[in-house]
């Protein structure tokens, strides 16, 4: 009796977690609804919570353990393989921003950080211990972070006391502590900026596209 009460209790719990498209559609309701205020002093703010804890809580937790292949390409959680940096232009295309989803993903990850951060600081480090690392980024406050490594990229997530590293790599996607994951921790280069500053809220709000930075022909 009580395996068939356990049972019971697992099913209404999982039919009432919304599936990812649900999400997505939820989440592109509160932007329509958002971008009425956008003339309202508190909506940027209310706007980069939603999306804080829209993609922390619900979108990137939906990927883990999905595979990962150098070359994945992925739209949907647990369908084939992606790769690091089309795990970061896919989450946020399907947060709303328009990004350039193959271009934006198949960038170096400085120009992944110039694309989508304008007003943060971006800030540079090489050989940091990763205690230091963290600790820096904890000081600009709960959110998520871009991080991008020697040959990677992916997002930290700041959240009380918890400090997460959520990204695709060899063994699939995955949520794992910042100090201990062992791409973030043995990356000689680090570079780290906070997402959703205003100039980017507005552009998600606005439903504007997003440019994504490349490279500068050399002469």
């Amino acid at each position: 009796m009580w395996k068939a009460l356990l049972l019971l209790a697992a099913c209404s719990r999982a039919a009432a977690e919304p599936s990812y498209d649900e999400v997505r559609s939820h989440l592109e309701a509160e932007r329509v609804a958002l971008a009425a205020q956008l003339d309202q002093p508190e909506t940027l703010a209310k706007a980069r919570l939603l999306l804080v804890t829209t993609l922390r809580d619900e979108l990137l937790p939906a990927w883990n353990g999905t595979d990962w292949a150098m070359n994945g390409t992925s739209v949907t959680p647990h369908d084939g393989a992606i790769a690091c940096g089309y795990f970061v232009s896919t989450t946020l295309l399907h947060a709303g921003f328009h990004v350039e989803r193959a271009k934006l993903g198949q960038q170096a990850s400085h120009h992944i950080t110039k694309s989508l951060v304008t007003s943060e600081p971006i800030w540079h480090t090489s050989n940091q211990p990763i205690d230091a690392f963290v600790d820096r980024l904890r000081m600009s406050g709960d959110g998520i972070y871009l991080v991008g490594l020697d040959n990677h990229v992916g997002f930290v997530i700041v959240d009380g006391n918890d400090t997460w590293f959520h990204h695709s790599a060899p063994g699939g996607v995955r949520r794992e502590p910042a100090r201990t994951a062992s791409f973030l921790s043995t990356s000689h280069y680090r570079e780290a900026a906070k997402l959703f500053d205003d100039t980017l809220v507005t552009k998600w709000l606005r439903g504007e596209n997003v440019t994504t930075v490349t490279p500068k022909p050399r002469l």
